[in-house]
């Protein structure tokens, strides 16, 4: 399977399947079950969903990362939730939740997640098919999640800014104290040098 390529990695989730062990079953004379792990992906904005054996996909794009058809970025981010999976706990959305969009109204959410468009940033590169699958408002909703996008953007620039400014002030603070310091023990031995030589 070759991915198409796309500004955002394909939503992924995995589930264990239990399937037929062909030589376990003839060996002992009767059925007998192995559990596979699927990969389930649906490509960003797409109602499809391909289903495919989760290790051997992730060797496959790992095989097509070193041939520099697939982001190397995306096959550790996918690795990553594969062994989130596996260990019980809910792997990570990449980018923000649209349940936790405050933009949002309880019905924007669902139709979003309808429209398997699970981040801000999912709704903001949404291709023309996800739009659509929006309805009326769709485009509206896009142009939102690029406003909101680009509005945290900056503030996230501006909070940086600000905490490196405190963090240079505060060191401009302990560097004064010091040489305030270092001051007043030098104006305490000038005094002494004083006093000596005034005898």
């Amino acid at each position: 399977m070759v991915m198409q390529m796309e500004n955002r990695p394909p939503y992924v989730s995995f589930e264990r399947r239990g399937e037929e062990d062909r030589d376990a079953s003839n060996a002992a004379g009767h059925y007998v079950a192995k559990d596979v792990n699927y990969a389930i992906i649906t490509p960003q904005g797409s109602k499809d969903r391909i289903e495919r054996n989760a290790e051997e996909w992730l060797e496959m794009l790992e095989a097509q990362a070193s041939q520099d058809r697939f982001p190397r970025e995306w096959v550790r981010q996918f690795k990553s939730m594969y062994e989130d999976w596996k260990a019980g706990n809910e792997p990570a959305l990449n980018g923000t939740d649209v349940r936790n969009w405050p933009v949002a109204s309880p019905a924007n959410v669902q139709m979003l997640l309808q429209a398997r468009l699970r981040t801000v940033e999912d709704l903001a590169q949404a291709n023309e098919e996800a739009i659509g699958r929006l309805g009326m408002g769709g485009r509206a909703l896009k142009a939102k999640a690029q406003e909101w996008l680009a509005s945290s953007n900056d503030i996230g620039k501006q909070s940086e800014a600000l905490v490196a400014l405190k963090a240079e002030n505060a060191d401009l603070k302990a560097r004064n104290t010091s040489l305030e310091t270092q001051l007043k023990t030098l104006a305490g031995r000038l005094d002494v040098l004083e006093k000596r030589s005034g005898k």
